[in-house]
């Protein structure tokens, strides 16, 4: 099962790792970034907090600016059909076919969620504090950002 957590507008992927039954977690569409591993989704939270925090602090002390997970934006191609029908259903509903298209989406989105399991707090193994290894991976991440 994987989910999503956010901090500061980064998302991370949310997953077990089957052998160890850790929860790792890490950012999504960034070359690098941050992640973070811990025994509960809670803990995960923290730490994922404090990962992108330290990957801020770097950024800034280097004078880099900080890559986002997501701009907001992004190219769609569909059936032509499709489009003419997104657009009809988005004027029926007086909406432009960006909100009509933003609204499907999370829908979609909501549906899939409520048929996930939570991980809030499921206790698992004891994980080790990844703060320090976490700034490691950040560091070599942003001195090589073509990696």
């Amino acid at each position: 099962m994987t989910t999503t957590i956010e901090y500061k507008g980064y998302v991370g992927t949310v997953s077990i790792d089957e052998e160890t039954g850790f929860l790792y977690a890490s950012t999504i569409g960034m070359r690098g970034g941050a992640s973070a591993m811990a025994e509960t989704f809670s803990q995960l939270k923290a730490e994922f907090a404090i990962s992108i925090d330290e990957y801020l602090e770097d950024c800034a002390e280097r004078g880099v600016t900080p890559e986002r997970s997501f701009s907001g934006e992004f190219r769609l191609q569909i059936e032509p059909e499709t489009h003419r029908l997104a657009l009809e259903a988005a004027r029926m509903g007086n909406q432009s076919l960006n909100a009509f298209v933003s609204e499907a989406i999370r829908e979609k989105i909501d549906r899939i969620s409520s048929q996930t399991q939570s991980l809030e707090d499921a206790p698992l193994k004891a994980a080790p504090t990844l703060t320090s290894s976490t700034r490691q991976h950040q560091e070599a991440a942003i001195a090589s950002p073509d990696s």
